[in-house]
């Protein structure tokens, strides 16, 4: 399959469907007229509704439309989807079909059906979205203020517990941000400003806090959300505290990047990428560098000094010093994992998450994941499962371990 555009500016598809006999289109007719299965019958029906212009160069005919509403309604309602994101869309299909007929008997229907999913997905906690974009400002669906009042809720819901820094297995800095996006036009829009200033201040204590459990490069990113979110908020003093706390990550990550490079020098590209994520470098890029080592320099010039090189800079300590680099054995993915299991004991996944203060669902994807790899190894089968770190090839585990000191 391809599509394109030629010289003349008019596109062109491979292959298209305009290209098809018109007796496809009564193929499908007849195939949704006679189906008993509803998930098809919806299918058939709603490409007849859809195609028979691009086709058969006719009108749309609205009964087809009307078939497809009450079959995507009866699939979704007996179940035939069997989970939220296959449901989602004959949902969302069916009360666009409804409303574009604006077809009030068919509408209130549709529009139950996707406030049923949106109670599921709240539950769920996944794809909370989709009926709140949907519904929250639509005028043809027949959505009172109660239902908008209570879209409103349940994400004010979800806020709270995606930003309970106290509850890691809920914490979602993301899913603040998202909620908070949306409930700030809300509110706005009814004028309710200091609602608004609390849904910034959140996304801030979000995203700082989450930015204390990132590394420094990562963190110096996270916290420039903070910082617009302080700002956004009026928060001046919240808003100097976290910037200079972004600043003082990204001192860190250029200081750490000198240092791994001394006693020769480290790119600019290198430092860009460590300190700022560029993946692209600009003049802004190299002008804001330019200002983050003058201000490494000024705060390590007791102790070292910052040269600039032909391709980048190189950190020269001051004195007969060595330097050293600090850090963790792994920094990938899964390494809190790995640190645990580095003891050569056997951990059950509840263990592990409870001394990780994560959920359990997250710890079990982190193994799943590092088993796949075969950084780790299973045994044992459902509760009675336990994981270990592999044995060092051609070590017995037991000559790993101390001998037990003599006693007197």
């Amino acid at each position: 399959m391809s599509s394109g555009t030629k010289t003349d500016g008019t596109p062109f598809y491979g292959p298209d469907i305009a290209d098809a006999p018109p007796l496809t289109l009564e193929h499908w007719a007849e195939r949704a007229a006679t189906l008993t299965a509803p998930v098809l019958k919806a299918r058939y029906a709603d490409l007849v509704w859809d195609m028979a212009p691009a086709i058969a160069g006719t009108r749309r005919d609205p009964a087809h439309a009307r078939l497809a509403i009450d079959a995507y309604l009866e699939a979704v309602s007996t179940g035939r989807y069997h989970d939220a994101y296959a449901r989602k869309e004959p949902v969302l299909r069916a009360l666009d079909l409804a409303i574009a007929l604006r077809d009030d008997a068919r509408t209130d229907p549709a529009r139950s059906a996707l406030l049923a999913f949106h109670r599921e997905a709240i539950q769920a906690r996944k794809l909370w979205w989709i009926a709140y974009d949907r519904l929250e400002t639509e005028k043809r669906a027949g959505v009172t203020d109660e239902h908008r009042q209570m879209l409103v809720n349940d994400l004010e819901t979800l806020l709270a517990e995606f930003s309970d820094t106290a509850n890691p297995a809920k914490f979602d800095p993301h899913g603040v941000e998202e909620i908070a996006t949306r409930l700030v036009r809300h509110y706005t829009r009814a004028r309710r400003y200091e609602d608004v200033k609390h849904l910034h201040r959140k996304t801030g204590e979000a995203f700082e806090h989450f930015a204390g459990l990132a590394t420094p490069m990562l963190a110096a990113t996270v916290l420039q959300t903070a910082v617009n979110a302080y700002r956004n908020a009026g928060m001046d003093d919240d808003n100097r505290r976290a910037r200079r706390l972004m600043e003082d990550k990204m001192l860190f990550a250029l200081a750490r990047a000198l240092a791994e490079a001394s006693p020769g020098d480290a790119s600019r590209a290198t430092l860009l990428s460590r300190a700022f994520g560029a993946k692209h470098v600009d003049e802004t890029h190299r002008a804001r560098l330019r200002v983050e080592i003058g201000r490494l320099r000024k705060v390590l010039s007791a102790i070292a000094s910052i040269e600039a090189t032909s391709d980048g800079f190189a950190l020269r300590p001051r004195g007969a010093r060595d330097l050293v680099v600090l850090a963790p054995l792994t920094e990938k993915a899964n390494a809190h994992v790995l640190a645990l299991l580095g003891d050569g004991e056997s951990w059950s996944s509840s263990a592990l998450a409870l001394a990780l203060g994560a959920s359990q669902r997250t710890v079990q994807r982190a193994l799943d994941e590092l088993l796949a790899a075969d950084k780790v190894r299973a045994v044992g089968k459902a509760r009675a499962r336990r994981w270990m770190a592999p044995p060092v090839p051609g070590f017995p585990t037991s000559l790993l371990l101390p001998a037990a000191l003599p006693s007197g």
